[in-house]
């Protein structure tokens, strides 16, 4: 009852939010976010950190995934890597070669 009288007597910025957001308080989800986050990582002089940790994360995410295709990419479905398969063809033909003589 309080934040209703408050809304619609006191405040123009309470009662535009609530118009906007359906809430005098504005958008909740923003209020959540302020309450998970530790307050030291909401400081200004933190946000050069943030951006160059968050930066890392999304570059080691982006290696870590073109690694992992890349090595099971060459691998046929039972583990074995195609490059192996075809120097023991190979070498298989190379001694059948050998023996015929």
């Amino acid at each position: 009852m309080v934040d209703a009288y408050e809304t619609l007597s006191k405040s123009k910025v309470k009662y535009d939010n609530w118009r906007q957001y359906g809430h005098p308080d504005g958008v909740l989800a923003l209020k959540v976010v302020e309450l998970m986050m530790p307050t030291f990582m909401m400081d200004p002089s933190m946000q050069p950190m943030l951006l160059t940790s968050g930066f890392m994360c999304i570059v080691a995410i982006i290696l870590f995934t073109t690694l992992k295709l890349r090595s099971t990419s060459f691998n046929l479905a039972n583990g074995i890597s195609v490059n192996t398969k075809l120097n023991m063809k190979d070498y298989l033909a190379a001694v059948f070669e050998d023996n015929d003589q």
